[in-house]
């Protein structure tokens, strides 16, 4: 469900673009939840709270036989009101090649979604906000 709305978050820019500003993608990645089709990690050293808005940094590895994608993204999750917003996000093929990039422009408001119970998005709201990461 969260690769859905990754992908769904992120709108093309130039070919050639790179991985959004703040985004490592050698960091120490902690898995979250192993779904699937791959897991979700957060980057421990990324997770800040900033009031009610907690942030950080996910990695997702969506892998079956028909397809693979690698995704990072600058995630924002409104704690109280369990909602979440991607901030950036880069999408790449098993070859490395970047298949779509997007970066919140500033004065661009975020796009909240609601946080559904038991869904991954979920996960990250635990971890982000307090509480755990595991399901």
């Amino acid at each position: 469900m969260i690769l859905a709305l990754a992908i769904a978050a992120l709108a093309a820019q130039p070919a050639g673009a790179a991985l959004p500003a703040g985004i490592d993608a050698d960091a120490a990645w902690e898995v979250l939840v192993e779904e699937p089709d791959g897991p979700i990690s957060i980057d421990p050293a990324s997770v800040g709270r900033d009031g009610d808005i907690a942030r950080g940094r996910v990695k997702i590895i969506y892998a079956n036989p028909d397809e693979y994608r690698l995704v990072y993204m600058r995630v924002m999750i409104d704690c109280p009101g369990r909602r979440h917003a991607f901030d950036a996000g880069a999408s790449f093929s098993r070859e490395g090649e970047l298949i779509v990039a997007r970066e919140r422009q500033p004065g661009e408001a975020p796009e909240w979604e609601p946080i559904e119970a038991g869904e991954t998005t979920d996960v990250i709201h635990r971890r982000l906000c307090g509480g755990g990461g595991a399901r």
